[in-house]
């Protein structure tokens, strides 16, 4: 059949039945009149549709809502707030219904003009512009087949200018304003199955999409003449069982389904259920039990790969769905447990406050600690968690009777221990873990200014981002949801941490096309104001932001990320120049303090032109200086700390840092870039990472040295100067050593120049991060890294650092 033609009957099969007699559809008057639950959101003017059974609202007015990553959407009007059965209280709100429509890969926003009742259903009308002078008409129809739990949904788009519209692209976005849910959709595999489902604590959502499936090469309509139309549908369904759900969406694809049943055992805890299709991983059932009990839901006949995370026990076994009654019943075992006493002391008997990182040795898999209830937030979890972080003396967990490799760590700074530890049934293990402060860091502060929580994309929230942090030895952590400004205090002070650790409330401002992120600390928090004081991203122009962001917090720092990572690049975004930043595309705009030379712990590709642009901004004269960061948003793989950046500092620490001090120090860059080498240079025995120093006779005598835990590989230590890397320092380290490098280097230097250090080691932080390099390469791995922030050499006596090149960059 082609696909037009099962469009058409998809189509039908939709919008069809329709309204039920007792069905009611009225236009919000008083929002007091509703439950509380709906009075969070609802507002007068909006179109709310019941039959008793079910309740659905139509936005129609109005008003600001935000994403997960606190985008503001203030054109809502005609989306589907809601669509919930009877009984439901827990996040209802939604938004579905938006019109997406991008014209040569650029959205485009469309503005709504009216939401009205039409017979038996709602129907939005909307517009938008684009390039050329292309007008785009949109007119989107809700029918409510609440005798199915259903929302039928059509939407179609005119062309309404006079000129042939090109690759564009059109359809309706779906949104339940949470991230677990799942979705077996395969471009190849299995192409009917385009829906995407969302369990909530009380009730369960779903979005079908029959439409055909358009490409990045190949957007649909593609082509749309004047007066054309093109047309999609979709399901939206609602119910309290996620089988029922279920079945109701394969019935609508016409997929035939068997009744699984799925025997859990015995087990007194909370338990996630993820059931793939081996070959594509495609994912055909996923919830979260708060209580391990027996569950049934449908799936058509195949092969699938079940997993239980009994946690932290993880069992999963291979099931085929053939016909045969036994194939629909499946069991899952609940393996034994042992138990293990942790403690982590220094060599005079201390508590030490780190991380103790278990990895399964085969057969058996790393455990995986429970982590906080996604259905419960409705945000992101961690779908990784093999660490535990003890705070105090003594920290007892379960763990699966098997054979674990054991690594305890503080971050670089300090020593480590490895052992490997046999869990046996029922036996209770003392594992005393004994590491040392191993280098020298008096004088700096370490810090890392970019980590996420759940008040944004973050997998976790605020308490167990603390006690990752302070497990890795960071001493100042900064806040940096996106367009939220988060402050970690009172959850530090409430952990009784603040001993460990220092925290400054700030924001990663991010604009909706991905086109500039940058953060800003430290922010005052203003409960009251969207974001609790995030400046507003409406108008991305990057020169508009930064300004908004300083006449905001008249002192903050302006913090640009991951400038060349791909889809989040301002560089790339604005076309600088990669092989000299010689030009860029307008608006681009270099007014802001400090850049990312590392985002994360690995000098990959986006890492390395990132600091080769940083090479040619300083050669052009920009006073931008660099820091490190780990862009954190889980923990285990995703380890805060990795990068770093060591600010020369030496005043209080804790809850008595000087965050003013700290902040000027960053900006002027008396700093460097770490995954755990510390560098010390001193030019002509003074100057250091910011300083200017003078050089007589055009000479410059560095003292560098470079120390790192006895564990921690230094195999090559360079000068920079002018952006060029001079031939590498001979390094004769003996094992375990902590001074990995000790020289001093004289150089002769002709003109104004600036001077860097670079270190690089060749051996893993592996298993201390466990980021691995997925391929095998070395540019890909977390390896020992550091590049300090530069010293300006004065060379003609004139009391300053001339450009090496006189050039600005030329934006146009």
């Amino acid at each position: 059949m082609k696909k037009a033609a099962r469009l058409a009957i998809l189509v039908l099969l939709l919008c069809g039945p329709v309204l039920a007699a007792s069905l009611e559809i009225k236009t919000v008057e008083d929002t007091g009149e509703l439950p509380a639950p709906w009075r969070e959101f609802v507002r007068k003017g909006d179109l709310l549709v019941t039959d008793g059974k079910y309740t659905a609202v139509v936005a129609g007015s109005p008003r600001t809502m935000f994403s997960t990553i606190n985008y503001d959407h203030p054109e809502i009007n005609g989306f589907v707030l809601a669509f919930a059965p009877k009984g439901a209280e827990k996040r209802l709100m939604a938004q579905f219904g938006a019109p997406a429509v991008r014209i040569a890969g650029k959205a485009l926003a469309a503005s709504t003009r009216s939401v009205e009742r039409s017979g038996t259903g709602i129907v939005a009308l909307s517009s938008c512009e684009g390039p050329g002078g292309a007008r785009l008409e949109i007119r989107t129809r809700y029918d409510f087949a609440f005798d199915a739990g259903r929302i039928s949904v059509t939407s179609e788009i005119r062309n309404a200018g006079k000129a042939v519209v090109e690759d564009l692209s059109f359809g309706l976005g779906a949104s339940a304003a949470q991230n677990f849910n799942f979705s077996p959709f395969h471009a190849e595999a299995f192409p009917k199955l385009n829906f995407r489902v969302w369990e909530r604590p009380d009730h369960v959502l779903a979005w079908f999409n029959p439409n055909p499936v358009e490409t990045s090469d190949k957007p649909l309509p593609g082509t749309l003449r004047p007066g054309q139309v093109h047309k999609v549908a979709y399901g939206l369904l609602t119910g309290t069982d996620i089988a029922d759900v279920l079945e109701r969406i394969y019935r609508l694809a016409g997929a035939a389904t068997e009744i699984v049943k799925l025997d859990l055992g015995e087990f007194d805890g909370p338990v996630e259920i993820l059931v793939r299709e081996p070959a594509t991983g495609a994912v055909f059932f996923r919830t979260f039990l708060g209580r391990a009990a027996p569950i049934s839901f449908p799936a058509p006949k195949g092969t699938y790969r079940a997993q239980a995370h009994f946690f932290p026990a993880v069992v999963e076994r291979v099931f085929a769905i053939d016909g045969r009654p036994e194939s629909r019943s499946w069991k899952l075992a609940v393996p034994a447990f042992g138990s293990l006493k942790i403690a982590i002391r220094d060599g005079r008997g201390r508590h030490v406050p780190g991380k103790v990182s278990f990895i399964g040795l085969a057969p058996i898999p790393s455990p995986y600690f429970e982590p906080d209830d996604p259905i419960e937030t409705g945000r992101s979890w961690e779908t990784f968690k093999n660490s535990v972080f003890p705070m105090n003396d003594v920290l007892e967990v379960q763990l699966p009777v098997g054979t674990y490799l054991v690594a305890c760590s503080r971050g670089p700074e300090y020593t480590r221990e490895t052992r490997v530890i046999e869990v046996l049934n029922g036996e209770n293990l003392q594992l005393d873990l004994t590491i040392e402060k191993a280098v020298d860091t008096r004088g700096l502060i370490s810090l890392d200014s970019h980590m996420h929580t759940r008040n944004s994309d973050g997998a976790v929230g605020i308490p167990e981002r603390l006690r990752s942090v302070i497990a890795e030895g960071i001493e100042v952590a900064v806040a940096s949801d996106h367009n939220f400004v988060t402050d970690y205090e009172p959850d530090l002070k409430a952990l009784g941490l603040d001993a460990f650790l220092a925290v400054i409330p700030g924001n990663e401002v991010t604009a909706r096309t991905g086109s500039l992120h940058y953060n800003t600390f430290p922010d005052a928090v203003r409960p009251g104001e969207p974001g609790r004081g995030a400046v507003s991203v409406r108008d991305e122009t990057p020169g508009t932001l930064f300004s908004l962001s300083r006449e905001k917090n008249p002192g903050t720092l302006i913090h640009v990320n991951h400038p060349r990572t791909p889809g989040l690049d301002y560089f790339a975004s604005y076309q600088l120049d990669p092989e000299f930043a010689a030009t860029a595309a307008a608006p681009f705009d270099l007014r802001f303090d400090v850049m990312e030379a590392m985002n994360g712990p690995a000098v990959n590709e986006a890492n390395r032109q990132s600091i080769e642009d940083w090479f040619h901004l300083l050669n052009r004269g920009y006073p931008i200086r660099i820091v490190g960061t780990s862009d954190a948003h889980t923990i285990d793989g995703g380890e805060p700390g990795y990068a770093r950046t060591y600010v020369l500092y030496k005043g209080p620490k804790g809850a008595g840092l000087d965050a003013g001090a700290l902040v000027e120090a960053v900006k002027a860059g008396r700093s460097f870039v770490s995954t755990g080498p510390v560098v010390a240079v001193r030019a002509n025995g003074r100057a250091t990472f910011g300083d200017l120093v003078t050089a007589r006779n055009g000479r410059v005598d560095l003292d560098i040295t470079v120390t790192g835990a006895p564990w921690m590989d230094v195999s090559e230590v360079r000068v920079v100067v002018d952006g060029l890397r001079r031939e590498p320092l001979a390094v004769r380290t003996r094992p375990g050593a902590v001074v990995k490098f000790r020289d001093r280097v004289r150089l002769t230097l002709g003109r104004d120049a600036w001077i860097a250090v670079e270190v690089v080691g060749r051996a893993s932080l592996f298993p201390l991060v466990q980021r691995r390099s997925g391929d095998g390469q070395a540019e890909n791995a977390a390896l020992p890294y550091a590049l300090t922030n530069p010293i300006y050499v004065d060379a003609d006596g004139d009391g300053r650092s001339d450009p090496v090149w006189r050039d600005k960059v030329v934006v146009k």
